[in-house]
């Protein structure tokens, strides 16, 4: 099975390089960075912002206020759409 990779907005066929450390997320400010194992992306309601707000920290979000898909699925559904194994 080919390899493929996305970079630039396109698709190209993986050649020698090798992606062996990561999946790391990058957050917006382009410095801040985490493992993706374990990560999540939540959307929240409006009593969870308040709770967010009130603590700055996502521990303090009940978790009736959150729903959340782990980053591990969303990569799992990207290689399925896309034929990559990245």
């Amino acid at each position: 099975m080919k390899s493929f990779i996305h970079r630039g907005g396109k698709m190209e066929e993986e050649k020698e390089e090798v992606f062996v450390h990561g999946a790391y997320v990058v957050f917006s400010d382009g410095s801040t960075y985490d493992g993706t194992q374990g990560a999540v992306i939540c959307y929240i309601t409006e009593t969870g912002l308040e709770q967010l707000e009130a603590n700055n920290d996502m521990k303090f979000v009940d978790e009736h206020e959150t729903v959340c898909v782990p980053i591990e699925d969303l990569m799992n559904a990207y290689n399925q759409v896309h034929g990559t194994n990245i």
